[in-house]
């Protein structure tokens, strides 16, 4: 997975926010893009080609962030999403699991271990039928052999090879 990759941080807490961000986006493995609610979150989705995975508090001021994971899932998105919360109870560890998360990580956490959780998910998607990948402007779906520019309007199928060499 060569190059930068687009991380969606969702949380509510400012500074945490900041702080992780910051981090991520040290050796310029990650671009990380913020918000603090759902709803910004879903303006960011919109706006964006895609995201290579989301980083998501499960409480947030407008909703529950494990059910918008579920609403992710359902409109499509297989990218991993990590839950990032402070209930730890095994319920909502549960919850958040059948709701559609990858991982589920309780705060505080180690930094360290997040950035590893994170990059084993992001390789299991990479390898996985399910990827999506940006080059440009363009997204690259290795599965289906597929380019296509950002508007959706433009397809490329592409051959073996060609599929291969990207």
């Amino acid at each position: 997975m060569p190059g930068e990759q687009s991380i969606l941080l969702v949380d509510d807490d400012r500074a945490l926010r900041t702080i992780l961000a910051e981090q991520l986006a040290l050796d310029g493995e990650f671009r990380v893009f913020e918000a603090a609610s759902i709803a910004e979150a879903e303006r960011l989705l919109e706006r964006e080609a895609g995201f290579d995975a989301i980083l998501l508090d499960v409480s947030l001021p407008d909703g529950d962030g494990r059910e918008f994971c579920l609403r992710l899932r359902r409109a499509g998105m297989r990218a991993p999403v990590i839950m990032l919360t402070g209930l730890d109870a095994e319920s909502d560890i549960v919850r958040g699991f059948d709701l559609g998360a990858n991982d589920y990580v309780a705060k505080p956490f180690r930094l360290a271990e997040l950035l590893a959780r994170l990059r084993a998910h992001m390789r299991s998607y990479a390898s996985s039928e399910d990827a999506v990948f940006r080059i440009g402007p363009y997204s690259f779906q290795p599965g289906a052999k597929l380019l296509q520019d950002a508007s959706g309007s433009k397809r490329i199928r592409l051959t073996e090879k060609e599929a291969a060499i990207l």
